[in-house]
C-alpha cells in the first residue's frame, strides 16, 4: 500500500512549477521539440499564469498586434517553434492578453540575452529596466522547471546543459558563454562592460587570462577597472598554467595522471603537510592541495558531512568576493593529479557550493587536522569538539 513519486513528481516538485505548468509543458514536450533555443524559451513562456511585470503590455500594443508584428518581422523562420503560444496556423486573429504578452515577452528576453543595450530595449519595448530584469526572473523559473522535467525524462545532456545556460542569461541578460567569467567578475563589472567584453573576443576565463593588455585597456576605459581585471588576470593566468603542472607523486604512466569516474567512491582528508601541501585522497590516489585550497576544501567535506544538505554559503568558506577564484584554483589543482570529469563542487547560482559527492564516501582525519598550521582548520575541528561535549 506504499506511494512513491514519479520521477517527473520529483522533479515537478522540485522546479517550483505549479500542477498546471508542468502538466502543460510536460504535454507541449510530447507533441513538438523545439529546434532552436527561442524555441526552448518560447515553450517556457507558453505556461499558463505565469506572472507578468506589471505595465509591461498596453492595451494599446494589444490591440494594434504590435507584438505579433514583431514575431512576423524578426522570427517567421521559427514559427513551428512558436505554434506553443500561436496555435498550429500562426493565429493572425487579435490574440489574447496573455498570448500577446508572452510574443512579447520572447522578443524583449531574446534580446536581453544578447546584451543589447538597455536603452535600446526600453526605447524599442517601453519598459523600464526593472519591469524586464523581473520578466527575466519569471523566465528563468520557468525555463528551470522545464529543464527538470527534462531530465526526469531522460533527456540528453546537451538540451539541459543549453536550458541551465538560459537560465543564467535570462536572470542576468549575458549570454550563456559568459557564465563562468561573470561568476568571477560579478557586479564588478556591469552589463556594458561585458557587452564590450565579448565585442572584444573575450567570453571566457581562459579567453580573460590570455588576452593581451592592449585589449583590455582598449575594451575598459576606467582606470579602477582596468586594475581590478589586471589582478584578477594574474591570478587566472596562474590558473590556468595549473592545468599543465605536473605533480611529484607517482601516477598512471600512460596517461600521466589518476584515473577517477564522474564521482569519486572515496574521499579522505588526510592533511599530512607535503613540501608545503597538504594531502587528500581521492580514490585511494594522493592529491596534494595548496594551503588556501585545501582549507576550501575541507570546509566543503565538513559541510557535507556534518548537515543534512551539505550547502556552504559563500562567507562562510572566506569573507570576501574572492570565493570563485579560489574554488576555481582549488579544482585546477584536483585535476592537475586526476583524469575525471568529476565537477568537485556543485553550485545553486544563490551563493551556495556544496562537495558533489555522498557523504558517506567522504572521512576526515580529525587528528592530523587539530595539528594542521592554518588556525581556522584546528579551529573547525575544536569547535566540533566543543558541540559533541555539550
Amino acid at each position: 500500500g506504499a506511494f512513491e513519486a514519479t520521477s517527473l513528481g520529483q522533479a515537478v516538485a522540485h522546479s517550483g512549477l505549479r500542477i498546471d505548468q508542468a502538466e502543460h509543458l510536460a504535454d507541449e514536450l510530447t507533441r513538438h521539440q523545439p529546434s532552436s533555443p527561442t524555441g526552448w524559451l518560447a515553450l517556457a513562456l507558453s505556461a499558463p499564469d505565469w506572472p507578468l511585470p506589471p505595465g509591461m503590455l498596453s492595451r494599446y500594443e494589444q490591440a494594434s498586434g504590435a507584438p505579433l508584428r514583431g514575431i512576423y518581422q524578426d522570427y517567421d523562420h521559427l514559427l513551428p517553434d512558436l505554434a506553443c503560444i500561436l496555435g498550429e496556423r500562426g493565429n493572425r486573429q487579435s490574440l489574447t492578453f496573455r498570448a500577446a504578452a508572452a510574443l512579447k515577452a520572447l522578443q524583449v528576453l531574446d534580446q536581453w540575452q544578447r546584451l543589447t543595450p538597455v536603452l535600446k530595449l526600453e526605447e524599442r519595448f517601453q519598459m523600464h529596466l526593472g519591469q524586464i530584469m523581473s520578466l527575466g526572473d519569471a523566465a528563468a523559473h520557468l525555463v528551470g522547471g522545464l529543464a527538470a522535467i527534462l531530465r526526469a525524462g531522460d533527456a540528453d545532456a546537451l538540451r539541459g546543459a543549453m536550458l541551465q545556460e538560459m537560465v543564467f542569461s535570462l536572470r542576468f541578460g549575458i549570454p550563456g558563454s559568459m557564465r563562468d567569467l561573470y561568476e568571477t567578475l560579478g557586479n564588478r563589472l556591469n552589463r556594458s562592460d561585458y557587452a564590450a567584453l565579448e565585442k572584444a573576443g573575450i567570453e571566457t576565463l581562459r579567453d580573460l587570462a590570455t588576452g593581451s593588455d592592449e585589449i583590455l585597456r582598449a575594451t575598459l576605459l576606467s582606470d579602477s577597472k582596468i586594475l581590478l581585471i589586471n589582478n584578477i588576470v594574474e591570478s587566472l593566468k596562474l590558473e590556468v598554467d595549473m592545468e599543465g603542472m605536473q605533480t611529484n607523486v607517482a601516477v598512471n604512466s600512460s596517461a600521466g595522471l589518476f584515473i577517477v569516474g564522474d564521482t569519486p567512491g572515496s574521499i579522505e582528508i588526510d592533511g599530512s603537510n607535503e613540501r608545503e601541501r597538504f594531502l587528500v585522497m581521492v580514490d585511494g590516489f594522493p592529491v596534494l592541495l595548496t594551503g588556501k585550497s585545501f582549507k576550501y576544501f575541507v570546509r566543503l567535506a565538513w559541510a557535507r558531512v556534518h548537515d543534512e544538505a551539505g550547502w556552504l554559503y559563500k562567507e562562510d568558506l572566506e569573507v570576501g568576493f574572492n570565493q570563485a577564484r579560489y574554488l576555481y584554483r582549488m579544482k585546477n589543482e584536483i585535476k592537475a593529479c586526476l583524469k575525471s570529469n568529476w565537477p568537485v563542487v556543485e553550485n545553486n547560482r544563490l551563493g551556495y557550493y556544496r562537495l558533489k559527492i555522498d557523504p558517506a564516501q567522504i572521512t576526515i582525519n580529525t587528528a592530523n587536522l587539530r595539528e594542521h598550521p592554518d588556525f581556522e582548520v584546528r579551529q573547525l575541528v575544536a569547535e566540533a569538539a566543543v558541540q559533541a561535549v555539550n
